[in-house]
């Protein structure tokens, strides 16, 4: 699954890279991963989502059954937020800091929702 998903944003990277309009220059790019768990039981929660706050480029992922993620997260040097939940569970809000051509970490406990 993991292979699957980096191919998938190596091929989005890719062709948002060749697209670039003449004169623009990409130096770096930056991602983020990361893993989302219970915060009660410690397992992982699979199909809960991550979305960032920059519009510009697409950056949203969801977990897969291990519970891990993996965005592009744009331009680096900036520092950024993350979002992340899944219905059943309290959603929560993580600032980032992103680095030229590295993958920064950003891991989630989510808190089930009582009735």
């Amino acid at each position: 699954m993991r292979k699957h998903i980096f191919l998938i944003l190596a091929i989005f990277v890719g062709s948002a890279l060749f697209h670039c309009d003449k004169g623009t220059k990409v130096e770096y790019v930056s991602w983020v991963q990361g893993t989302v768990v219970d915060s009660l039981t410690k397992a992982p929660i699979d199909s809960a989502w991550v979305d960032g706050n920059d519009t510009l480029l697409p950056h949203w992922a969801y977990t897969d059954t291990l519970g891990y993620y993996v965005a592009f997260a744009g331009a680096p040097d900036r520092y950024r937020f993350l979002y992340c939940g899944k219905n059943g569970y309290t959603s929560k809000k993580k600032e980032y800091a992103t680095f030229k051509n590295d993958t920064t970490t950003v891991n989630f406990e989510l808190v089930p929702i009582t009735q």
